[in-house]
């Protein structure tokens, strides 16, 4: 097992990309008259913060085995990787670059891609 560290910047990233998705919805469901709008509108943040933790732990499962397959290599010591989100469908381009002698994993880079 490998230790991940993921990069502040991908970090934000996900934030940011998670609260742009978040606002498209809720923009949505502002004032619409609805009775159940503010219902629906915390729902969906639940759903956005579980997406979060989802996007995170499918990063973790992959990068922490000792083998990864169906890697992209694109210089010394950094690679390329895809990872399929299902809910929203996303895929994640990931760069990462690693220590194999310390065994650590660094999440460098992060592309989402409307599936």
């Amino acid at each position: 097992m490998l230790n991940v560290i993921i990069e502040d910047s991908v970090s934000l990233k996900i934030d940011n990309f998670l609260e742009s998705y978040s606002n498209i919805f809720l923009n949505r469901f502002s004032d619409t008259w609805i009775f159940d709008e503010e219902k629906i509108r915390n729902n969906f943040i639940l759903s956005v913060k579980n997406i979060r933790n989802n996007i995170f732990s499918e990063i973790e499962k992959e990068f922490v085995q000792e083998e990864i397959y169906w890697y992209k290599p694109l210089e010394k010591s950094k690679y390329q990787y895809y990872i399929a989100i299902e809910k929203p469908k996303y895929s994640l381009k990931i760069e990462y670059s690693e220590d194999l002698k310390n065994k650590i994993r660094f999440i460098e880079k992060i592309e989402f891609n409307k599936r």
